[in-house]
């Protein structure tokens, strides 16, 4: 996951940017994309309903997470898409973690590194 900037204003928003590649010779069924939140932020939705049924199935949103199931990832392939995250206060926080992995081998996974992100008054 890649964000466009790491320091912006109250009530402005940053792009999250998701590859999800399969680095394997298999098809993967059931990829879940599991895409934290960050603390004071909140998500813009209409970005990710674009994506439906298109690059992914569907997505559950929480109040510290994006859930994002997959059907399959073919050999070589790569997902991507973005979504808009709008800074609700001013603040200076880690971007919690985020990962993929098959959901019915969840040990089978990779993870994103947080990242500092800096909103100011």
């Amino acid at each position: 996951i890649d964000y466009d900037r790491t320091a912006l204003e109250q009530n402005e928003s940053i792009t999250a940017t998701v590859f999800v590649r399969n680095n394997t010779r298999e098809t993967m069924n059931n990829v879940m994309i599991d895409l934290g939140i960050p603390p004071g932020f909140s998500v813009d939705t209409s970005d990710l309903n674009k994506y439906v049924n298109n690059v992914f199935a569907k997505y559950t949103l929480t109040s510290r997470q994006i859930l994002v199931y997959t059907n399959t990832v073919e050999p070589g392939q790569t997902l991507k898409f973005q979504y808009r995250l709008h800074a609700r206060f001013p603040l200076k926080a880690k971007t919690p973690e985020s990962s993929a992995y098959l959901y019915y081998a969840p040990d089978v996974r990779d993870v994103a590194e947080p990242v500092m992100l800096t909103v100011k008054e």
